[in-house]
Formats: C-alpha cells, structure tokens, sequence
C-alpha cells in the first residue's frame, strides 16, 4: 500500500497515528498540518524518502518511530523536527542515516530521554547527547560512532540509580565503621579488666 492512499492532512485534531508494519511505501508525505499528534509509529514499512519540511510545526508531538525503514534513501534528520520541543522517545533504528548530527541537535528535546540510533552511520555524535539523563543506542550491528570517534554501544545509566548505588554502598560502609568501633570497644574494654585484675 502506498501512503498517498491515506491523508491525514485533513485531521488536524489528531493526536496518534500507528501504522508499524504494514508494507507502507511511497515518500512520507508532509504531516504539518497535524498540530494536535502526539504519537506517531512508522516503524518496519517501506517508505523511500523524507521531505526536510514534513514535520514543520508539529509542536506536540511526543514519540516518534520511524525504525526499521530500510528503504529510505540516505538521510540527514530534518530541521523541521527542531519544532517538536516536546520529543521524550525518538526510534530511528535502522533507517539508513548518514552524515552528522545537528551538533546542538539534542539540545532542541529538553524532555527526551530515550533515542535509538542503532544500525545507521553517523558520526560524530554530538555532545548534547550526553545530557539526556537516559538513552539507549543499541548494540550488535551498531555503526554509530561516539562523540570522540570510536564505536558507540553504550547503555547510558539513568542517574537516580548512580545515586542509590552510591546511597547503597555509603550505608554499608556506615554499618562496617560502627561495627569495628563497636568491636573494638569490646577489646578494649576486656583489655582493661583483665588488666585490673593482675593488678589486684
């Protein structure tokens, strides 16, 4: 099935749209006109290109999940995408990507936390990446390459569980430090009274 079968560019009121794995072909067509989407699943279709302006103003979008599209001619991620402020999941596994990321690109989503960026090649990363609390790049047939040039298959941890590590192990060297004096006040103690005892 092609996509110009289906418009949506009358739906300004819409808010989801999810056709993940359904054969989709033909360009992507221009979704500026949905002001209202919050959801959007592309995921595994066909489709062959992305036009630069088909994602101008749509300000509320929140997901977007593109992956599994190897048909897609190579592409750049467009500039119109800088509108979705809003962005806290983008999946674009897979979606033959090439060239450079904006290297402010990341800094556009100050709600993103979770990006796939797996099975593509671009590179450099840019540094705003590092500043998502959470991301996930994948890992396998990974050929992203990090912000310094080499491979790039990490798991970034979220940084409340750096702190309840770092909570978790302060504790327990708490509870050893209060044992040992403890222990050792006990010796001491000991010490003494079997001193006290010679002496009388």
């Amino acid at each position: 099935m092609e996509w110009h079968q289906i418009s949506v560019s009358a739906l300004s009121n819409l808010t989801h749209i999810d056709l993940h794995n359904n054969s989709l072909t033909s360009p992507l067509p221009c979704l500026s006109n949905s002001v209202m989407l919050e959801t959007l699943y592309l995921g595994h279709n066909n489709f062959t290109s992305m036009l630069d302006f088909c994602f101008v103003w749509t300000n509320s979008l929140r997901t977007f999940n593109l992956s599994n599209n190897l048909n897609l001619v190579p592409w750049v991620i467009p500039l119109g995408l800088i509108d979705s402020s809003l962005l806290h999941t983008l999946d674009l596994e897979a979606t033959n990507i090439i060239d450079s990321l904006e290297s402010g690109m990341f800094d556009w989503y100050p709600s993103l936390h979770t990006v796939f960026l797996s099975n593509n090649i671009t590179r450099p990363l840019p540094l705003s990446l590092g500043q998502i609390i959470s991301q996930q790049l994948g890992g396998g047939q990974n050929e992203t390459a990090s912000s310094h040039g080499g491979p790039s298959k990490a798991r970034l941890t979220p940084v409340w569980i750096v702190w309840a590590l770092m909570l978790g192990v302060g504790i327990v060297i708490l509870i050893v430090i209060i044992f040992k004096r403890k222990r050792y006040s006990i010796l001491v103690q000991r010490w003494i009274f079997k001193k006290n005892n010679e002496i009388y």
